[in-house]
């Protein structure tokens, strides 16, 4: 306690909610270090961007700009699949990969606006495929 006459030098508070948070967060991340894989994270630290998430980025781009130019749904890559395993492999420079997203996205966004594919999908015939789908397995 504090003794009468005499003026406090600082005010405390306990935020019960943030300190729990800030331990729930701190033990998720301490699970993640203990669970990543060593040689993606140590070669991740070298050139400062996550090669996988940025591969799978570029895919992304590369498929919707596929899908909005009336192309279909191409899952197996092959005209970008060594550019896509040089993202992976870290050949780039974040500054170099970073320009190569931006320019993608921006295109990408140009051929969405341009595209005949309609707004919404037709829910009914997406759930009778997925029936049909399950049926025949």
């Amino acid at each position: 306690s504090i003794p009468k006459g005499e003026n406090p030098i600082c005010f405390m508070t306990y935020n019960q909610q943030g300190y729990e948070s800030h331990c729930r967060k701190y033990k998720e991340y301490q699970e993640w270090v203990e669970k990543r894989n060593p040689v993606r994270y140590e070669s991740n630290l070298k050139k400062s961007y996550d090669s996988k998430n940025i591969c799978h980025t570029v895919r992304l781009l590369h498929m919707g700009k596929e899908l909005a130019e009336g192309k279909g749904f191409n899952v197996v890559r092959t005209w970008d699949r060594d550019f896509l395993l040089d993202i992976r492999n870290h050949k780039f420079e974040y500054e170099e990969i970073m320009k190569y997203v931006e320019d993608t996205y921006n295109s990408f966004k140009d051929k969405i606006s341009t595209s005949d594919l309609p707004e919404t999908v037709d829910k009914e015939k997406i759930n009778n495929l997925l029936i049909q789908a399950r049926k025949m397995m």
